[in-house]
């Protein structure tokens, strides 16, 4: 066997210029995200060396990032890169020339990062020289990651940032603040982070500098997010007479009507947008308030009073997100907010337009209302902007990779079907969308968020790219893994893993890791927690006989090279059966995370091994590739929260003809991990197929099935 590198990731302002050339649609079609002008020209490679001449003053790291990740050395002979500014182009937008020497010009760091991220994806790649010229259709292009419930370190953001540079995302924002833990350095509050639920400290004030310095190199800003006045019950139960809604069952959402409660949150405000200097917007929360029985609290009944008569705690609400909006801006940032607040004349008269809201839910303020009433609004629809790894088990809400890159900002979902899809023109005022990570294992941010990611950027970088899903996918597996060799300089060898899939074994797994270059060291581990230089190992082997979370970095000397990579593996039991990797096909768009033929691969006890079916209904079709005598089914539905699942069976010998044989459409016994047992009157058939009807696992559009099982008896 040989080494093998783990692979997780299984409105214009510029002409567009379409000339038929084979070069020219090649290089429209595999380059991420797809430029919007391109000119061809003759045939040409940039193969290294590659000499790069800087002349702006400011570009030296973005330069620096460019030469580590794509391996430019300091070469004196070789193909000339010129770097220079053009203060004519937009913030984002890049211009390349390709000659005999090829010029690289932006007018910011952020698009020459942009251009050299194009530039690396050329190297050793056929293409038509002539120019590159390309900027963004939408502005706003965010990804916002939940480091509060579950620890995300350091190093796992900057992974991320790789991706968001491949694709193109301008933001990355930190949901630094929840119940569960407080991950941001204050001064203010200097000691809540002693009750973080995972015993580990908030984040440091270089370590998160770092990350910006290192996002910022690679085209990506850092945007923070203080999640207030709900999610806070590590800052309500740091003091709870300062913060706490007396005479109220809320015990999560501070007391945001007193004056010093406001000013303390305005000094936590200063000290962010201090940390975060680079990022043009702070984000500061206002989603999910609870605060039961407020106008019982002496201190609320003081600031309804300020807000005249007949006030109520929801007006005080609105009043406070709107002072700590006023607060964001007079630090000449923009807020950010979460749509959180009710629309009402007083909403609209009290929080100044220029803030930011995110639509999510629809239920508070929807969207085409936010824009009538003059804000600016993301998306962050659940469909299909929401990635969410369930507290406590590995269930997922997220829509197919599919429907994700064929999606359209404008339109504003929600995966739980309680509301009508909301559409809206393109407008100034609609200003981009955030693609959400919540509630994640880091190792599950790592193999989750890369594709989806690059599938979210390059949609909103260029609206016209019309290439075929499969072929983006077929580029995007190409381009991740350069990202991945420069994110992870190590290779890896299982023995004993199941063919389909390396990551899974029935009995044991040896893995032998690899460095990419012989002055590398790893230091590995397998307790979840981030190997350090102290963790380097004389044998690069381990053996696996249980599920584990395999850690791995690669060193230079005492200094990291690269990140740190998270494998989980698991041990799962296989149960051949007719159906046992069978072919079948869907009626829905495909997942290559949880795909369809995951329900055929034999294994039934892996909790996030299942068929992702949305919306509901939807079918799934299994070719058992002959005509055989089948006498059992089983279904195994997803089985860790024991949440009944609902479908109907048919068989059919010709795959045109079916017969119904299960109808299980109204079933309320738990789903387990056995499955299902539906014994049927013996029946000739080739094809099996199940109907998707849902569950009483959130969302009810939303079918997960694990495994379907087939047997003659």
């Amino acid at each position: 066997m040989a080494f093998a590198h783990r692979v997780f990731v299984c409105f214009s302002v510029l002409p567009s210029v379409l000339l038929a050339s084979p070069g020219f649609d090649q290089l429209r079609s595999s380059l991420l995200p797809r430029p919007l002008s391109v000119w061809p020209g003759k045939a040409d490679k940039l193969t290294r060396p590659i000499v790069v001449v800087n002349h702006e003053a400011g570009f030296e790291n973005v330069v620096d990032a460019f030469k580590e990740d794509w391996t430019i050395g300091n070469f004196k002979n070789g193909r000339i890169v010129e770097i220079s500014l053009d203060k004519k182009l937009e913030e984002e937008a890049y211009r390349i020339n390709f000659g005999s020497t090829v010029t690289v010009k932006a007018s910011t760091r952020t698009g020459l990062a942009w251009a050299l991220q194009t530039l690396g994806q050329l190297i050793n790649s056929d293409h038509w020289e002539k120019q590159i010229l390309d900027n963004p259709d939408v502005p706003f292009r965010s990804v916002s990651v939940d480091v509060a419930r579950r620890f995300h370190s350091i190093s796992t953001l900057k992974t991320l940032a790789r991706w968001c540079q491949l694709g193109k995302v301008r933001f990355m924002q930190l949901h630094l603040t929840d119940d569960q833990n407080w991950m941001l350095p204050s001064n203010v509050f200097p000691h809540v982070d002693s009750r973080n639920q995972h015993h580990l400290p908030a984040y440091t004030a270089a370590e998160l500098k770092d990350l910006q310095s290192f996002a910022s190199a690679r085209g990506v800003t850092i945007v923070p997010e203080i999640d207030i006045p709900g999610h806070c019950s590590l800052l309500v139960a740091s003091d709870p007479k300062l913060f706490r809604i007396q005479n109220s069952a809320s015990v999560g959402c501070v007391n945001f009507g007193p004056p010093l409660v406001r000013a303390k949150l305005k000094q936590l405000i200063g000290e962010t947008a201090r940390l975060f200097s680079g990022s043009p917007y702070i984000h500061i929360g206002g989603d999910e308030a609870w605060y039961p029985d407020a106008e019982k609290d002496p201190q609320m009944k003081a600031a309804m009073a300020q807000l005249g008569p007949n006030s109520n705690p929801s007006q005080v609400f609105v009043d406070f997100v709107g002072e700590m909006a006023d607060e964001v801006i007079r630090l000449k940032k923009k807020p950010i907010v979460w749509e959180g607040f009710a629309a009402s004349d007083f909403a609209k008269k009290r929080i100044p337009k220029e803030t930011v809201v995110v639509a999510w839910e629809g239920t508070y303020y929807p969207a085409d209302k936010l824009i009538a009433d003059g804000y600016q609004v993301v998306n962050a629809g659940w469909d299909p902007y929401y990635v969410v790894n369930h507290f406590p088990y590995d269930s997922f809400t997220l829509v197919p990779l599919e429907r994700l890159f064929r999606s359209y900002y404008h339109h504003f979902g929600i995966v739980s079907g309680l509301m009508a899809p909301v559409r809206l023109s393109h407008g100034p005022l609609l200003k981009g969308a955030m693609l959400c990570w919540w509630e994640g294992h880091e190792w599950n941010t790592q193999w989750t968020l890369p594709n989806r990611i690059v599938a979210f950027g390059s949609r909103l970088w260029n609206w016209e790219d019309a290439r075929k899903y499969a072929t983006f996918k077929s580029d995007l597996d190409d381009a991740g893994l350069k990202v991945m060799h420069q994110a992870y300089p190590f290779d890896f060898l299982c023995e004993g893993s199941l063919s389909t899939d390396e990551s899974l074994f029935s009995s044991k797994v040896v893995v032998t890791m690899k460095p990419s270059s012989t002055n590398l060291r790893l230091a590995w581990r397998t307790d979840k927690k981030m190997p350090q230089v102290s963790d380097e190992k004389a044998e690069n082997s381990v053996t696996i006989t249980s599920d584990t979370v395999l850690s791995v970095q690669a060193y230079r000397g005492s200094t990291p090279v690269g990140e740190t990579q998270m494998i989980p593996f698991h041990k799962v039991t296989v149960v051949p059966n007719l159906a046992f990797h069978c072919r079948v096909t869907t009626s829905c768009q495909s997942d290559p995370q949880f795909a369809a033929k995951l329900v055929t691969d034999g294994v039934s006890d892996l909790v996030s091994g299942f068929w992702l079916a949305y919306p509901n209904p939807q079918t799934l079709t299994i070719d058992l590739a002959a005509v055989k005598t089948v006498g059992r089914l089983e279904v195994v539905g997803f089985w860790a929260t024991g949440a009944p699942t609902r479908y109907r069976l048919a068989v059919s010998s010709d795959g045109k003809n079916f017969t119904d044989v299960v109808d299980a459409s109204k079933q309320t016994a738990p789903s387990t991990k056995d499955g299902y047992v539906h014994h049927i009157s013996p029946v000739s058939a080739r094809y099996i197929r199940i109907e998707t009807l849902g569950s009483d696992l959130f969302p009810s559009t939303m079918t997960r099935i694990n495994e379907i099982r087939a047997f003659e008896n």
